[in-house]
C-alpha cells in the first residue's frame, strides 16, 4: 500500500520511479546542515540573491541530479532552469528535481524511454483551509472523503496536490503548457498507483492523456512520481 516505508531498498523514490529511472534523494535539515558549495558559477548566479534556505535547497536537488547524470553515463554539467524554472536537461536525458524541509530528491532517465518525468514531495500533513476546493474536481472530493475515512492516517488531500505537481512536471515539457489543478482528474488504484487523466488544452479539440505513477508515504512526508 502508499503508507508503507521503503527504508530497506534506497529510500522512498527508489520505489515509485520506474526501472532505469535513476533516482537520489536526501533526507537532510538544510537550514542547518545545508551549503550551496558545488554550484557552476552559472548556477550559482540564478540563486545569488535567494535566502540561503533556497540557495540550499537549489544546490542540493542540482548535487542529486549530476550525480544521477554520471550514474546515466552522462557528464555533470551544470543545470540551468528553463521556462517555469523547471531544469533544463542534456540533450537524451528527462527528469525532475523536489524538495520539501528535511527532503530533497532528483530522478532522471533517457529520453529514449521516457518523454518526460515528474517528481514531487509534501509534508504528509493537510492543505490549509480552502485549498482543496480550488484543486480537486467534485469527484475527486468524493473518493477522498471514502479514503479519508477508511484510512485516517494517510494524508487524503495533500497527496492529490503532491499527485498533481508531479503530473504537471511531467506534462510540462512535452506540450509547455499548464493544465491547471482542474485539467487533471486522478483516479488511484488500490494501492500505490495512480493514473490522471490531463486534458490537452492547448488543442482545440482538448485532447485527453493519461500520465501514470505511483505514490508513498512515510517519514513524514508524501512522495510521488509520475511519467509519461
Amino acid at each position: 500500500m502508499g503508507t508503507r516505508g521503503r527504508d530497506g531498498d534506497g529510500g522512498l523514490l527508489a520505489g515509485l520511479v520506474p526501472a532505469g529511472v535513476v533516482a537520489r534523494e536526501l533526507v537532510a535539515d538544510l537550514r542547518r546542515d545545508g551549503d550551496d558549495s558545488g554550484l557552476s558559477a552559472e548556477e550559482a548566479a540564478v540563486v545569488a540573491a535567494a535566502v540561503p534556505r533556497r540557495r540550499h535547497q537549489f544546490a542540493a536537488g542540482r548535487r542529486l541530479a549530476r550525480e544521477a547524470l554520471v550514474d546515466l553515463g552522462r557528464a555533470p554539467v551544470p543545470i540551468l532552469p528553463g521556462p517555469r524554472g523547471a531544469p533544463t536537461w542534456p540533450v537524451g536525458i528527462v527528469g525532475s528535481v523536489t524538495h520539501c524541509d528535511g527532503y530533497v530528491a532528483a530522478a532522471l532517465g533517457e529520453a529514449s524511454r521516457w518523454r518526460a518525468l515528474g517528481i514531487d514531495a509534501e509534508p504528509a500533513t493537510s492543505l490549509p483551509p480552502n485549498v482543496l476546493e480550488r484543486i480537486a474536481s467534485a469527484t475527486e472530493r468524493t473518493w477522498l472523503g471514502e479514503r479519508s475515512t477508511a484510512r485516517p492516517e494517510v494524508a487524503w488531500d495533500r497527496l492529490l496536490f503532491c499527485v498533481k505537481e508531479a503530473v504537471f512536471k511531467a506534462w510540462f515539457p512535452v506540450h509547455g503548457t499548464s493544465p491547471g489543478f482542474r485539467g487533471a482528474e486522478v483516479r488511484l488504484d488500490d494501492g500505490d498507483g495512480f493514473v490522471a487523466i490531463v486534458t490537452d488544452r492547448s488543442r482545440a479539440s482538448g485532447d485527453q492523456v493519461e500520465v501514470a505513477g505511483r505514490w508513498v508515504q512515510g517519514r513524514g512526508l508524501l512522495v510521488c512520481a509520475a511519467w509519461s
